[in-house]
């Protein structure tokens, strides 16, 4: 980014600035709002970079005095919400385990905040700020946080990302804020759903696994909530594209590149570079060098952009499964594939964005893709992003048909990028095996597999 900065809003940052901005480094500036006071104090007390603050603190509606507004409470008649009928609820009940403290206040008493502020409010009161992504995560209060922010998603510097919890399940005098409800307020502000995390959650009539270890989402069951992922399309969006095009000094459209990639949507960023590039406004990027970087690293075998494409429309259905797309010289000859995309999650996996991450349990993360690979030589390339350090490394193997050729465990004991290049020989005897990569987790470390790319050597 040249020296700009990325500016985060985290609304409900109970547990602390969610590991997946720590790869944009140095260029990160977060605040995280969230009104339990002792939460706030010991993320306050333990954070590191002088960058990232926290702030005790309501964040909520206007009622047109500068107050947030409270919500309303269903009536005496009213049907209860939905989640009392989950195997969450059930769990906590049984356990008399109280969640708000426990989880959202890693154990310390509950103290709850005096102090209340909507969006609008505390950008007025901070005019030097332009933030570029909000993170909005309120279990069920997600409406009022955008009713909050009127001005702000209407404004000229209006954020560029915005990542929301929704609930798919409500009720008609439930004051929770449903998908639909939050859907409709941000396609009017001009945002573009771009992306969809689901959140099962059995009923306790008939309880399953919880994905996680704490009573809260299931691994089967109906979907219940979700998070959503809204940008700005400025190259199908004319207000935006201006908007970001009359204010250079904001590098919105490198900012913007860079969260869509970030956010596994590659092609996405691929389009902006190819628009900016057209239209001749390049934001600060040099379009075709930034899309063969965006090739080359997300389209293993392929140098250069224009080459992915003039393969793609020579034979579109060398891009159908199981087949490999033949990079420009090697007709019919293995080249590179990208696993990522093709890899099964396992029980201690969840897909995210487009990335598959640990969910601190014991087992296998990933698994697959069965891939059947001509005799020669490879170079497996993997990247992690360790979120939640820990003594206990991941395990990774390769194998084939079963018999585990190579073996290796990856450290955690640092939070960060971790990069891995592994030789593989397939020799005559390997010719028809079906090989796979597994990835697991053994212990309760937090960890994002982020690529995944295997390379024939020259």
């Amino acid at each position: 980014l040249d020296g700009a900065c990325l500016n985060v809003l985290d609304v409900g940052a109970s547990g602390g600035i969610a590991g997946f901005w720590s790869q944009f480094g140095p260029a990160l500036r977060a605040v995280g709002f969230d009104p339990l006071v002792s939460e706030v104090e010991r993320l306050t007390a333990a954070a590191a970079d002088p960058r990232v603050r926290y702030e005790a603190v309501w964040v909520g509606a206007d009622d047109g005095q500068g107050e947030p507004a409270t919500l309303t409470a269903p009536g005496p008649d009213a049907a209860p919400p939905v989640i009392e009928e989950t195997s969450a609820v059930r769990a906590m009940r049984a356990a008399a385990f109280d969640y708000e403290r426990e989880v959202f206040n890693s154990g310390a008493p509950v103290r709850r905040a005096d102090r209340r502020v909507s969006l609008d409010g505390w950008h007025a009161a901070h005019p030097e700020w332009t933030t570029d992504a909000v993170k909005i995560d309120t279990d069920g209060h997600e409406r009022p946080v955008l009713e909050g922010a009127v001005k702000l998603l209407s404004g000229s510097r209006r954020p560029l990302m915005i990542v929301t919890e929704a609930e798919l399940v409500t009720l008609p005098h439930d004051p929770a804020g449903s998908f639909g409800d939050l859907d409709v307020r941000l396609r009017r502000a001009g945002y573009r759903l771009s992306d969809l995390d689901l959140y099962r959650y059995t009923r306790g009539a008939l309880p399953g696994r919880f994905r996680y270890d704490l009573f809260g989402p299931t691994r089967e069951g109906p979907v219940h909530y979700c998070d959503a992922l809204y940008v700005l399309d400025p190259a199908n969006d004319p207000r935006a594209f201006a908007e970001l095009a009359d204010d250079p000094s904001r590098r919105g459209f490198a900012k913007l590149t860079m969260l869509l990639a970030a956010c596994g949507l590659p092609d996405a960023a691929a389009r902006l570079l190819m628009c900016l590039r057209d239209r001749g406004a390049g934001g600060g990027l040099a379009a075709d060098a930034a899309l063969d970087v965006l090739t080359r690293s997300t389209r293993p075998g392929f140098d250069r952009h224009a080459q992915l494409l003039e393969a793609f429309d020579a034979d579109p259905r060398a891009w159908f499964p199981g087949s490999t797309p033949a990079a420009a010289g090697g007709a019919g000859a293995f080249a590179a594939e990208d696993w990522l995309a093709e890899l099964n999650v396992g029980t201690a996996g969840v897909r995210e964005a487009g990335l598959i991450a640990s969910t601190r349990e014991r087992g296998h993360v990933c698994f697959g893709p069965y891939r059947r690979l001509p005799p020669g030589r490879y170079t497996l390339e993997l990247v992690l992003f360790v979120t939640e350090r820990s003594k206990s490394p991941a395990r990774l193997e390769l194998v084939a048909d079963e018999r585990a050729v190579l073996q290796r465990d990856v450290p955690l004991k640092r939070e960060g990028r971790v990069g891995l290049r592994l030789p593989l020989a397939v020799d005559e005897a390997f010719a028809a095996a079906a090989w796979q990569l597994r990835l697991g987790s053994t212990g309760r470390g937090g960890w994002t597999l982020a690529s995944a790319r295997l390379e024939a050597d020259p």
